[in-house]
């Protein structure tokens, strides 16, 4: 086993996919038992996580000359799973359609406006676009929340439940644009925020039952 540093938007089965590794047989070998601990899922990773994962092995396919040769070569797929809101409540029975890939997904979000799919491990970016509302179109990147009980990943969660918003377009947290104690308390308001929204106790902190929340939300 090497190691292995992952990197800002890689996650287990994205990089199994790259590297040709069981995911799930390298999740749970002993080599990665302190990044279990310390990570509740192989999903949710943060950049510079250290994966131990199997040497490289050289493929041998056989060729028949001058013939034409085909080989199928099977692609992990992972589970894409958002829910969408709209003035906080869910946007209920509305179409979608998810670009990116090499034929375009299009469905009907259900009751509790749910969206969820399957798509290839090894993509890093589609697009949602909502045809019903004016085009309205979003960007998806896939695996690029941090865990939750990390600022970053508290923060990305809280912008994704609205609680947490940008400056003309820019993002508040975007380094040197605010000192830190603006930061923090800038932080503490969404989480009041958020809590106020959801009908839990408004402490500011990050508790487990806003954590719970959080990750609820994110589909985490």
């Amino acid at each position: 086993m090497r190691p292995y540093i992952v990197r800002q938007g890689e996650h287990l089965l994205g990089i199994a996919a790259r590297q040709g590794f069981d995911a799930d047989e390298v999740w749970e070998h002993e080599d990665n038992r302190e990044l279990r601990d310390t990570r509740a899922s192989g999903q949710v990773l943060a950049p510079g996580d250290v994966l131990f994962i199997p040497d490289a092995e050289e493929a041998v396919c056989g060729l028949d000359p001058e013939t034409l040769n085909r080989y199928r070569a099977p692609m992990p797929r992972a589970a894409l799973c958002m829910q969408l809101h709209d003035a906080g409540e869910p946007l209920a029975h509305a179409r979608y359609r998810i670009s990116g890939l090499r034929v375009p997904v299009e469905g009907t979000t259900d009751g509790e406006g749910r969206i969820e799919e399957e798509v290839p491990a090894h993509v890093g970016e589609l697009q949602l676009e909502l045809p019903d509302r004016d085009g309205e179109a979003m960007v998806l990147r896939l695996g690029h929340y941090d865990p939750p009980h990390t600022e970053a990943g508290l923060r990305q969660r809280l912008r994704g439940a609205g609680a947490l918003g940008e400056l003309d377009g820019v993002e508040y947290d975007l380094p040197g644009m605010r000192s830190r104690d603006e930061e923090l308390e800038e932080l503490a308001e969404a989480l009041r925020r958020f809590q106020r929204d959801r009908d839990l106790e408004e402490t500011g902190e990050a508790d487990r039952a806003t954590r719970d929340a959080l990750e609820e939300t994110s589909g985490d």
